[in-house]
């Protein structure tokens, strides 16, 4: 059994190079010892340069190591990155959807509101002209003489401007409209 000068590894005698650090070992067993000094500063070249590789070496598997260890954790941060990309599509298909019935809704409102506008400004139109009806009829028969001017009592005014105050909403052709119809039901009353 023969050790190696250089790695320490111990083999068998036969063997011509270390299997560890492949260190030349038929040197060995051939040289007289007029020759041993020329190995010894080979030799301690040797075991210098061996001992840098083994540093080398650890420090190249310390990187290896950690290495591995980025790419696994690269290869969980895809992981998670797919999820969110997979969660990001889904909420995006979901607020599309949402997107979509909110914009059905507001053409059905807008359609709704239009027709609401639409029959607000006809409503407005037929008090406009009920009121310019009223307003014809009665300048007509005034004119002729059909209706008398009646001095009213004032708790009929009173009744009057109360009724008309209570009905009109505030447009102007229904409290008329209701004026005329209070008056035009005294003065029925009055002369009939």
């Amino acid at each position: 059994m023969s050790e190696c000068p250089v790695c320490l590894n111990v083999s068998q005698d036969d063997v011509n190079f270390c299997p560890v650090c492949n260190w030349d070992l038929s040197i060995y067993l051939l040289s007289p010892d007029g020759l041993k000094q020329e190995q010894e500063s080979r030799l301690n070249w040797a075991i210098e340069v061996w001992q840098e590789f083994k540093t080398l070496r650890e420090e190249r598997e310390l990187i290896f190591s950690e290495y591995a260890l980025k790419e696994q954790w690269i290869d969980t941060l895809f992981k998670v990155f797919r999820d969110l990309e997979v969660g990001l599509e889904d909420e995006n298909q979901s607020l599309k959807h949402e997107n979509k019935r909110l914009n059905h809704e507001v053409k059905e409102l807008k359609t709704k509101l239009k027709s609401a506008e639409d029959k607000e400004i006809r409503e407005s139109q037929i008090s406009a002209q009920c009121k310019r009806i009223t307003d014809k009829v009665f300048e007509r028969e005034w004119s002729e003489g059909k209706l008398v001017s009646v001095a009213l009592p004032e708790s009929v005014k009173d009744a009057i401007k109360k009724r008309t105050r209570e009905r009109s909403r505030g447009e102007d052709g229904l409290a008329h409209w209701l004026r005329v119809t209070i008056t035009y039901g005294a003065i029925k009353e009055r002369w009939l």
